[in-house]
């Protein structure tokens, strides 16, 4: 009996403790995520976030999308997706990210296009018409490198489409032996795929310096 009273406390103390946890305001510009919500591709949570834009302005548009993708029982499961929306007559832009690990929507102050440390531009990234999704950009950016074969086999990636010269999406996977305390470099290649045609295009590579280990 004294064990079942102990056993009852302890329960109580956890439900007191976990009905706190759920009552800490998320930080500011943060929201949770609706439940329902499933994102496993950039496009999946585009309309969710399509929504918070244009009631930030009725003329925002999708200016870059971009996402992080971990290799999880050898398939590529994402865990993060960014899209950055502009409106163009005031030279504005807002960011939203969905963090499914954090099951939270971050929503960022608006920036100004053009500003000093601003990279944001005032084109379109057309995400949901693109016939190359971002899934397929990384089997094609995987198939191009030939990792396999070099026995060089990142764990995460991250790929961002954006529209400045074409439609492409820049695919850039995390160097594997990369160390925070060795100056190594951070990404084993950067690879653009071509979101309309599918072409494969090399822009950084650092795989002779990396993957031959």
């Amino acid at each position: 009996m004294k064990l079942t009273l102990i056993a009852q406390a302890n329960l109580f103390l956890l439900l007191v403790l976990l009905t706190a946890c759920a009552l800490l305001p998320l930080p500011p510009g943060t929201q949770p995520l609706p439940d329902g919500l499933k994102v496993e591709k950039l496009v999946d949570g585009y309309p969710f976030v399509l929504r918070h834009a244009l009631d930030w302005s009725s003329r925002a548009y999708l200016e870059s999308a971009n996402a992080g993708y971990r290799r999880v029982s050898n398939q590529w499961r994402i865990f993060r997706a960014h899209y950055t929306f502009v409106d163009a007559e005031q030279m504005r832009y807002i960011g939203l990210t969905i963090d499914l690990e954090s099951n939270v929507l971050e929503i960022s102050s608006p920036g100004q296009v053009g500003g000093k440390t601003s990279i944001v531009t005032t084109t379109h990234f057309d995400l949901e018409n693109n016939p190359i999704n971002e899934q397929e950009a990384i089997s094609r950016a995987l198939a191009f490198l030939s990792l396999d074969a070099r026995g060089c086999l990142p764990q995460q990636v991250g790929v961002s489409g954006h529209g400045e010269i074409r439609q492409v999406w820049s695919v850039n996977f995390l160097n594997p032996y990369s160390s925070p305390f060795l100056p190594t470099r951070l990404f084993l290649a950067t690879v653009y795929v071509d979101a309309i045609n599918g072409q494969v295009d090399l822009g950084v590579n650092a795989l002779d310096e990396l993957c031959n280990r």
